[in-house]
């Protein structure tokens, strides 16, 4: 098991329950909500969804770092053959590290250094763990999909399905976890593009509050159990 991905699962849980508040407060409008109130009562919960959603693609880059992290500690070289596709691994390590480096926000002659140091480490074959944590500012099952698959584990959404249990008690089909997933990140450019998801439902927010939490434990369990196998 990651310490650091079951710590990027432990802060996303707090972060979300401090996000409920605004669910609590959209509570406090009448249900269902009158023609006056209903604006009011989208733009909570809207504003629920866009920071949720948000928080849930940082959890992604940092789950996937954190388990990248894991076998850097514990193995090493990319192209060790102990790593599942370590061939195709070593090679989204690469590609990967040469994405961060033109993505890097930082000043030339900071960037200059650590290009050369990173390159220098990379074409040994050590692990760099920001190679894995692009989401490509869309956190839906298709960049979470080539994101597991970059990281060596494939048909992800099967693993994702057999490890999915919510605190309501229930199970997701693999389907049905895409379906929500992409359902929620839509949503999520509605709110972004237009400050409001018009008919948006109390029920609604509720549903994806329960979701996201459960598809992040079972996140944190397909990867934990993809590190824990190589050994």
């Amino acid at each position: 098991m990651s310490a650091g991905v079951d710590l990027e699962l432990a802060t996303f849980r707090k972060d979300i329950k401090r996000n409920s508040t605004f669910l609590a407060a959209e509570r406090r409008i009448g249900n269902p909500a009158s023609a006056r109130s209903r604006p009011h009562s989208e733009t909570l919960l809207s504003a629920f969804v866009l920071l949720t959603c948000g928080r849930f693609e940082g959890f992604l880059q940092g789950s996937f770092y954190q388990a990248a992290v894991d076998l850097r500690d514990r193995i090493g070289k990319a192209n060790d053959p102990r790593i599942p596709n370590h061939k195709e691994f070593h090679w989204n390590n690469l590609d990967g590290f040469l994405s961060w480096v033109a993505r890097a926000r930082i000043a030339k002659t900071d960037k200059i250094p650590r290009i050369e140091a990173f390159s220098a480490a990379i074409s040994t074959g050590d692990i760099f763990p920001d190679s894995f944590k692009n989401t490509e500012s869309n956190p839906n099952f298709d960049t979470l999909d080539r994101m597991f698959g970059r990281f060596g584990v494939k048909g992800p959404l099967a693993k994702l399905a057999a490890n999915y249990l919510d605190n309501r008690g229930r199970h997701f089909a693999g389907t049905l976890i895409k379906a929500t997933l992409n359902e929620f990140v839509r949503k999520r450019h509605l709110a972004a593009h237009t400050g409001r998801i018009p008919g948006l439902t109390r029920m609604d927010a509720d549903d994806y509050n329960v979701f996201v939490d459960g598809l992040a434990e079972s996140i944190c369990k397909t990867l934990n159990a993809h590190t824990a196998s190589v050994k």
